[in-house]
This record gives structure tokens, sequence and C-alpha cells, in this order.
């Protein structure tokens, strides 16, 4: 079915020749930066509305990239390819002309950086890599941070497959009183993984949705490993 996303700086489409594997997903919310973050951010990152904005991707790496800044806590704002930058030749880096992957900003300096997103390190030829050698130097020249992250290197171990399961559970609301229970029940805890917090909850009589969300969050320690079927869906599990 045609579709299109409209992003900050371009229309994403699914239609062509080969087709795209393009989508959208809930960007971070508000509340997840703090009051005095926001005010030290004001006027010099996106603003986030009441919800948050929303972070679109037009690939599998551009997605799981995405997921992974969302879920970073030094990273506040996110946007999908916020804008086309145009850096003039000078001392030996040649003019460039690029659009970055995303645009974002650091935690709590709100200093603005570039995130680039590829399949692997062995994906990229001879003359990407010496264009993305090229963008960071310009960028880290004008004092953004820059990074290139890997949808391989992060589906190792399970880690972003489990962090984007986590993440729709975000959303749910709790009171205040039941994820404070629900802590004091579980931080005494030692890490482990996705099925031992479970049979732990379980035991403790906690929501797996609650549970979910605390992982998410990074307020309980988790060892990731890859996930089993089953486990995408956790009612079951």
């Amino acid at each position: 079915m045609p579709r299109k996303i409209k992003t900050a700086s371009r229309t994403l489409s699914n239609t062509g020749p080969h087709g795209q594997f393009i989508g959208q997903m809930p960007g971070k919310r508000r509340s997840a930066i703090s009051e005095g973050v926001r005010a030290h951010l004001a006027g010099g990152a996106p603003d986030l509305g009441e919800d948050g904005l929303d972070l679109q991707f037009d690939s599998i790496a551009a997605m799981k990239a995405g997921a992974w800044l969302k879920w970073r806590k030094d990273v506040g704002p996110v946007v999908f390819e916020p804008r086309e930058h145009n850096f003039n030749a000078i001392d030996d880096l040649p003019a460039l002309r690029c659009i970055p992957d995303f645009g974002i900003t650091l935690l709590p300096t709100g200093q603005l950086g570039v995130v680039e997103s590829k399949y692997s390190p062995d994906s990229l030829d001879p003359e990407e890599e010496a264009r993305l050698k090229l963008e960071q130097r310009h960028f880290e020249r004008i004092g953004f941070s820059w990074e290139l992250v890997f949808r391989s290197k992060l589906e190792e171990s399970g880690f972003i497959d489990t962090v984007m399961l986590l993440g729709m559970y975000e959303e749910l609301v709790f009171p205040e009183r039941r994820i404070k229970g629900a802590l004091a029940l579980l931080t005494p805890h030692p890490q482990t993984d996705l099925p031992g917090w479970r049979m732990r909850a379980r035991q403790a009589g906690i929501p797996i949705g609650l549970l979910y969300q605390l992982l998410y969050r990074q307020q309980l320690p988790l060892t990731y490993r890859r996930l089993l079927p089953i486990e995408l869906r956790p009612w079951l599990a």
C-alpha cells in the first residue's frame, strides 16, 4: 500500500522500483527529560511538544538506531534527518553536502550532535567510508558530536530487539506508589536476564507491563541475550 511520511527535511515514500522500508515510532517523551535540562536546552533543541516528536526511519538500520537513541539516558531530543548541511572547503577538508540520519542533543550539556546508521562495517565500500570520515571531521570542527552506529552491533546478544520490546511498555501509566512498591521489591535482586526478572515479578505480584517499563528505563539491571519467539508475546512467556 503506497504511503508517504514527512520528515524535517524531506518526504519518505515506500513506492518506487524497489520499494523502501519506512515508518515512524513515538519520539522521546517530554517527561523523560527533566525540567532543568529542558530549560537549559531552550532555543537550542527542537520542541518535543506534549508527547514528543514522532521519530521517522527509512531502513531497518535507521529504525533500530532510532530506538537505541530514544532509549539512551544521555540523549535528549532526537530528530530524523533534521536538515541538510553544506560545508565549504577549509584547510585540508573538501566541501561536503550531507543530511545526517539523526540530529541529537546530548544531556546534560546540551551539546548538539549527529548520528549516522549503517548495516555493518563490512557493508561500507571505500568511497562511503571516506565520505563518512570527512563528514565526521567537518562536524567535529564546528563542535558537534558525531557517531556511527551499526545495526549488526546493536543486534548482538539480542540487545536492540530487547530494547524495542521493552519500549512498547514505556507509554503505560502506573500510580507512583505502585512504581515505588515494585522497585522496593525488585531492586534488592541481582542482575539477571528477562526470564529471571519475569519470574521475580510474578512471585511478587508485579504486572509484567510495569516490570518491562522499569527495565526499559534502566531502573533494574538486565542481562541481554537473544529473545525466544515466545518472548515477543510476553503474556504467554
